[in-house]
């Protein structure tokens, strides 16, 4: 299992830091999401960072990405209607969800990956289009 996310990890490396809207073909797509899932299976666990025009956007984003990654359940809460660009973090060891508006530009998902050991995966990815696992 190592060897398999640490090549996931090293294609993913061109995703760090991704400022522009991606252009990505359909086997980029497939590629990109084995990667990630491979990714976040192999760390103990990960936050999500969702910047939207509006918190249903957002949390549309969210259940995709969470249900695709196959992450625990998060606490259930009444988030606020958003009706202007936010920002969505769900955190999978705490199960907690922050959303608060948001004056950037960018719009997609951040993907964390944490793991308790050294020897883990462990950094930030993104931003993914927010439709990433969209009809996946």
């Amino acid at each position: 299992m190592s060897e398999d996310w640490t090549l996931a990890e090293q294609r993913l490396q061109q995703y760090r830091c991704q400022t522009e809207d991606l252009q990505l073909s359909p086997e980029a797509v497939q590629q990109l999401r084995s990667d990630l899932q491979t990714l976040v299976t192999a760390a103990d666990f990960l936050t999500l960072g969702i910047c939207a025009e509006t918190s249903a956007i957002a949390q549309a984003a969210l259940a995709e990405y969470w249900a695709a990654l196959q992450q625990p359940a998060l606490e259930p809460t009444d988030l606020p209607a958003i009706a202007e660009p936010c920002f969505l973090k769900a955190n999978g060891r705490s199960g907690r969800l922050l959303l608060d508006t948001y004056e950037g530009a960018y719009r997609g998902v951040l993907i964390t990956v944490h793991s308790d050991l050294a020897a883990g995966p462990s950094g930030t990815y993104g931003h993914f289009p927010l439709d990433l696992f969209a009809a996946a």
